[in-house]
């Protein structure tokens, strides 16, 4: 199946969804990260933190969700020592909050953990490993 959002979007700068489609899970290292922005729905820029993976052509937005699921495997909150960290990136699919149904990338988050109650809720769409 060709997702609309495949063809639309495949130019955009920052790594999504359709870009892993087909690929995931997908095994990535992170070289380092920044700080940019975002234009959202209505235009306005936002400030977004950025994941550069090793290999990767575009950069990786993370939100909250992520950043918990990735404290939690590399075992610190601390992004400075994200960095040579090696994550699984995997298709998902947001299962609440006003953007249900809606495709997104999640790293592979270990078993039994706790998300915050701001973390939105989802699930993966790939077989995993």
């Amino acid at each position: 199946m060709t997702h609309w959002r495949q063809q639309v979007s495949k130019d955009n700068p920052n790594l999504h969804w359709w870009d892993i489609d087909g690929h995931s899970p997908i095994k990535v290292v992170i070289e380092s990260w920044h700080s940019g922005e975002v234009r959202d729905d209505d235009g306005a820029t936002k400030p977004k933190t950025f994941l550069n993976l090793a290999k990767a052509k575009k950069p990786f937005g993370i939100n909250v969700t992520i950043a918990h699921i990735i404290s939690a495997v590399l075992g610190t909150p601390d992004m400075d020592k994200w960095v040579g960290g090696e994550i699984v990136l995997r298709v998902a699919e947001l299962t609440s909050g006003g953007k249900k149904g809606e495709r997104c990338i999640r790293p592979d988050a270990p078993r039994g953990l706790r998300m915050p109650g701001n973390c939105a809720k989802f699930k993966y769409l790939d077989k995993g490993e």
